[in-house]
C-alpha cells in the first residue's frame, strides 16, 4: 500500500510542502537517532529533541526532494514554530501508521483473557 497523502507543512522560506513517512522514511529515522521504534521515535518527539524533529522533517520530505539535504532543512526551521512542527509531524506519523482495529487497545488480551497469539 502506498504512503499517505502526508501532512501540509510550511518552513521558514515560505514554501508549502508535504510531510510523508513510509517504512523506508522511518527505518532511516530509527538508524539516524538510534531508536528503538517507532513507539522510541514518537517518545523523542514529545520531549521536542530538536534533533528529532529536524530529522523526521527531512525525513518526511525527502518522497518529493531526494536530493534535499538535512542542513537545508534546518536552515529553514524557526523555533518559534516548535508547536506546529511537532503536530505536523505527530499528524504525517499517525497517517503512515496501520488503522486501529477493533481490540487493538484491550492490553494483548484475547478473548479467553489470555494473551493467545501474543509474542512472548
Amino acid at each position: 500500500m502506498p504512503p499517505s497523502n502526508g501532512t501540509p507543512i510550511t518552513l521558514a522560506d515560505g514554501k508549502e510542502r508535504v510531510l510523508r513517512y513510509d517504512w523506508q522514511s522511518l527505518e532511516a529515522a530509527e538508524t539516524i537517532l538510534g531508536a528503538s521504534g517507532v513507539y522510541d521515535i514518537g517518545v523523542r518527539l514529545d520531549r521536542m529533541h530538536m534533533r528529532t524533529i529536524s530529522t523526521l522533517v527531512w525525513l518526511g520530505l525527502q518522497h518529493a526532494s531526494p536530493k534535499l539535504t538535512r542542513d537545508e532543512v534546518v536552515k529553514n526551521l524557526d523555533t518559534r514554530e516548535l508547536n506546529d512542527l511537532s503536530r505536523a509531524i505527530t499528524d504525517a506519523l499517525k497517517l503512515a501508521m496501520p488503522e486501529k482495529r477493533v481490540g487493538d487497545d484491550d492490553g494483548g488480551e484475547g478473548e479467553d483473557g489470555g494473551t493467545a497469539g501474543a509474542a512472548v
